[in-house]
């Protein structure tokens, strides 16, 4: 017997005979059978999906010409030394940094042909922007610092490009917010010293920005006397300002 519930009846099917019967056979294996659906799931059918949190990348900036690039690597003085190193014959025969059509790039050669790759050295205006795309897009999908840096690594370089992506994936806003929480442990409790004088020691902070903001206010600073517990609170439109405030 099966409950057909999209005609509304039930169907009386005898599966006893259906190997000996094909009709039967085929009218079981045909007969429509419907799960029931309880009230959760019905209300859930008709909300909307959730939207997924993504982080707005300015595209702004990256599409550069090859002259500008030239130009972007020349100023940097962090690739001074190594454009002092290119074309030259380091360790051997190898070349570590080499230029193509004036553009500096450098060939990392791995243990296996296979790993060789030749990889551009960004320049330090651009290196934000090229580890937000490797992050932070859709197709990104927020990997960890060791993941982003293998990613970066695999087109582009630069000097120190091993903690500029570790402190990039540790300061990003939605892998805070979306951590699982046994994976990040409790920081220790510390103790705090003894205040004895009233206004000595001030504890000092910039809350904002707020959203909608008040009268064009963005931020709240907030200061905390730490012998008489005193809070002091005093709005501002900047931080600039909020920073002033405090000297």
């Amino acid at each position: 017997m099966i409950i057909n519930h999209n005609k509304s009846h039930i169907e009386n099917i005898d599966t006893n005979d259906q190997g000996d019967n094909p009709e039967k056979q085929d009218e079981w294996l045909t007969a429509e059978c419907a799960a029931v659906k309880t009230r959760a799931m019905v209300s859930k059918e008709g909300r909307p999906p959730v939207p997924l949190k993504t982080k707005s990348v300015p595209i702004h900036g990256l599409d550069i010409g090859p002259e500008e690039l030239k130009l972007k690597q020349k100023a940097d003085s962090s690739l001074k030394k190594y454009w002092e190193l290119a074309d030259k014959s380091v360790g051997g025969d190898k070349q570590q940094f080499i230029t193509k059509k004036g553009i500096l790039y450098r060939k990392y050669c791995g243990k296996q042909n296979a790993d060789n790759l030749i990889q551009l050295v960004v320049p330090s205006e651009l290196r934000e922007k090229v580890v937000s795309l490797v992050h932070d897009t859709l197709l990104a999908g927020h990997r960890g610092a060791g993941k982003t840096l293998s990613r970066v690594q695999q087109e582009f370089y630069w000097p120190g490009i091993h903690d500029f992506v570790t402190r990039y994936v540790a300061s990003c806003d939605l892998c805070q917010r979306n951590v699982s929480k046994g994976t990040v442990a409790k920081a220790p409790l510390a103790k705090l010293p003894l205040i004895g004088t009233p206004f000595t020691v001030m504890c000092v902070d910039i809350i904002g920005p707020l959203s909608p903001p008040s009268d064009g206010h963005r931020y709240i600073l907030t200061t905390i006397d730490m012998c008489t517990r005193f809070p002091e609170a005093d709005i501002s439109t900047t931080t600039l300002y909020a920073l002033h405030a405090t000297k």
